[in-house]
């Protein structure tokens, strides 16, 4: 299953492709036929990741442009709430403010949520002319290029119009790339079983196999929201102590090993299989060690270690935790994981700390690895 920086590589490039554009959306394998349809020749105003799931907002194109302006000036309100006051002339409209969360979106009658989950089988397939948008077809986890600006991210692709016969390409890091339009750009055919494919005159999204693909309201999005725990990606979640005190208290309010409480989606939204072997053993915190037995400051490192991995893994497009210092080279014959992780998948090997076997057992139905020697 995708973690929560997979989805909002997802989320990120679905809002560079559609972002503010009028999309045809259809159903090929015909099980959303009627849903697509509503929201046929909709205009993408917001996109959304939260843990591991996505919502993409869609709004009738003259009610969009009616509500742009209320919709920025309260963007703009958000953003100055957050201390970043740069991003009311900087960032487009995209309702990615953590607020969102707790309130409605403006002109919220005439929005529709489709809300995406794609389980352990679902996957994002996308295409564009590349002429335009640098980014390629990608299943799953889409991987694009990032720069840090101001304490924000944002997705490294080109940005064309077309006047006359000329294609004017322009990316957010330089300017001035020209190319002629030529052959115009098709969408390829769906691959599959797509339940869902959102078309523009540039670009194409293909979703297969999600667990969840649904039409929702605005208020029906905010009650799925807040039955979700602390997304570290979150826009300024890693230094918000108001999050992590939250994460803290529901840590150590149960009695369930933090091995469960870690991927539980109600506590840490977006945290999966790999950041939790690897955050607890960077913690040094034994996955059967019961929540309400870690201190304030020991819950309070783990979440600290959460947001670094799973800020890196969403900037480099992957999930590589070990840190470089730590990595052997060369990297021994037949411990490849060794290159990406300290203990995901390495059961039988030893632990590059200490030379404790790597033990591993089912918790919840799902593999958990850890070091005895390493962790407490």
């Amino acid at each position: 299953m995708p973690e929560g920086d997979a989805i909002h590589r997802i989320a990120n490039t679905f809002s560079v492709l559609f972002q503010g554009s009028q999309v045809e959306t259809s159903s090929p394998q015909g099980r959303f036929a009627s849903s697509a349809q509503l929201i046929n020749h909709h205009k993408v105003v917001a996109v959304r990741a939260v843990g591991k799931h996505m919502f993409v907002g869609f709004m009738p194109a003259e009610a969009a442009a009616s509500c742009a302006e209320e919709a920025k000036a309260a963007e703009a309100e958000f953003a100055a709430h957050l201390g970043s006051p740069e991003a009311e002339a900087a960032l487009p409209f995209t309702g990615s403010s953590p607020l969102w969360g707790e309130h409605a979106f403006p002109c919220d009658e005439e929005l529709q949520w489709l809300h995406i989950h794609l389980g352990l089988y679902g996957s994002w397939r996308f295409d564009a002319d590349e002429r335009a948008f640098d980014v390629p077809s990608s299943i799953g986890a889409p991987r694009t290029n990032w720069v840090a600006t101001k304490g924000h991210r944002h997705a490294a692709l080109k940005w064309a119009s077309y006047a006359d016969d000329t294609l004017y390409v322009e990316d957010n890091l330089a300017s001035g790339n020209i190319q002629k339009r030529g052959q115009e750009w098709n969408a390829p055919d769906p691959v599959g079983q797509v339940r869902l494919r959102v078309l523009s005159e540039h670009a194409v999204a293909d979703v297969t196999g999600p667990n969840r693909c649904e039409l929702i309201s605005d208020e029906d999005r905010r009650v799925i929201e807040s039955k979700l725990g602390c997304d570290p990606l979150q826009p300024g979640a890693a230094q918000d102590s108001a999050t992590r005190r939250r994460f803290i208290e529901m840590i150590r309010g149960r009695k369930r090993p933090i091995g469960e409480l870690l991927m539980d989606q109600s506590i840490a939204a977006g945290v999966g299989n790999i950041y939790r072997a690897e955050a607890l053993f960077l913690a040094g915190i034994s996955p059967m060690r019961a929540g309400n037995r870690l201190s304030v400051q020991r819950v309070g490192h783990l979440w600290d270690i959460v947001c670094e991995l799973m800020i890196r893994g969403l900037e480099i497009g992957r999930i590589d935790t070990i840190r470089p210092e730590d990595q052997p080279d060369p990297i021994p014959e037949g411990d490849e994981e060794l290159a990406r992780w300290y203990i995901y998948h390495r059961s039988g090997r030893p632990c590059i700390k200490c030379g404790t076997t790597i033990s591993e057992k089912l918790m919840q139905n799902r593999r958990l690895f850890w070091c005895s020697n390493c962790q407490n």
